[in-house]
């Protein structure tokens, strides 16, 4: 796996601040390692710029295709979106830094990062006799050493969570239909071994279906890369979208002034996402936003907050619906109280 092509280049100089960063690879990649070895710094104080990464499988052209790839292609790009949560800073110098099995290029990086290698994708769609279904879908990043299937059979039927399941792996003996390895088809990612999760998206499920994910162990990005560019001053928020040559698949700006308007999106949440460990007593949840919010829009019949259990071996499905007592909304911050 390498990298094709880049937005900005390196050594670019006038690189919009509103703009997205753009890469190329010529297989399809880890989602999780994309996330894990991809940091952007700002060179001068060489702080980490905090972004949000998405990998989207395209063609020949970079246009995104669908996603049902049953098994590792020995060629299939993958374009990798980098989006800086808040605007660069004008006139500022910055490295992107990929992560592979080198260092030669990575020199100014922490030790947390450079333990973390990009990869290619080692988990798979989900077939039914042999074809592909998104009734069921598992990713990760599997850690296991050798090639194999992950083998998903319904032991009991139903609809929805109602059905059970057990799951092992083809290189490991079959488990009997109880303990650990039987759970519920239920509606939520469920951790179950080697990096891998599973979750179930309904309907009917029937006694002796076997579901089967291929998984692969994970083949590094052989180099590292180091990226440098520069932005432009704040007049250059965006590239005109007008028709040039391209450059993985973007379009040329003419001009060195463009405007933008920006969609809505959270940029931080209070208790944070994904956070665990809160304390029960927690009553108040903060959502702060890019831009200042219609206060007449924001009502308790649109703001829901749903309990789930917890990763393990709980079975239930069921999720209670909690409507906040107060919405607070505050210029850029919906503060929701319980």
């Amino acid at each position: 796996m390498t990298t094709e092509n880049s937005y900005p280049l390196n050594g670019t100089t006038t690189f919009p601040i509103g703009e997205e960063i753009k890469l190329e690879f010529t297989n399809l990649v880890d989602d999780k390692t994309v996330k894990d070895s991809i940091v952007l710094l700002e060179k001068v104080s060489n702080l980490v710029v905090e972004t949000d990464i998405k990998s989207y499988p395209v063609d020949d052209n970079l246009v995104e295709i669908t996603d049902n790839f049953l098994i590792r292609k020995v060629a299939q790009k993958t374009l990798v979106i980098i989006k800086p949560k808040v605007f660069l800073e004008p006139n500022r110098d910055y490295e992107l830094f990929i992560r592979g099995s080198s260092l030669e290029e990575v020199v100014s990086l922490n030790t947390e990062f450079a333990s973390n290698t990009i990869s290619e994708r080692t988990v798979f769609g989900t077939s039914k006799d042999d074809t592909f279904t998104d009734q069921i879908k598992v990713y990760g990043s599997y850690s296991g050493k050798l090639a194999t299937e992950l083998n998903i059979e319904i032991t009991s039927s139903g609809v929805g969570s109602a059905a059970k399941y057990i799951w092992w792996f083809e290189n490991e003996a079959k488990p009997q239909a109880s303990g650990k390895r039987l759970n519920r088809t239920a509606s939520r990612w469920r951790s179950l071994n080697r990096g891998c999760y599973v979750k179930f998206y309904g309907g009917d499920y029937t006694l002796g279906d076997t579901f089967k994910v291929k998984v692969y162990p994970k083949e590094k990005l052989t180099n590292s890369y180091r990226m440098d560019f520069s932005t432009a001053s704040d007049s250059l928020v965006v590239k005109p979208e007008v028709t040039s040559e391209s450059d993985v698949g973007l379009l040329i700006p003419t001009s060195d002034v463009a405007t933008l308007v920006e969609d809505l999106r959270v940029v931080e949440m209070q208790p944070k996402n994904g956070s665990i460990n809160n304390i029960c007593s927690t009553n108040k949840i903060i959502i702060t936003f890019n831009k200042d919010l219609d206060a007449a829009s924001i009502t308790q019949d649109v703001v829901r907050l749903f309990k789930q259990p917890v990763s393990g071996f709980f079975n239930s499905a069921s999720k209670e619906e909690k409507i906040p007592k107060e919405v607070i909304v505050e210029n850029n911050k919906i503060i929701l109280e319980f």
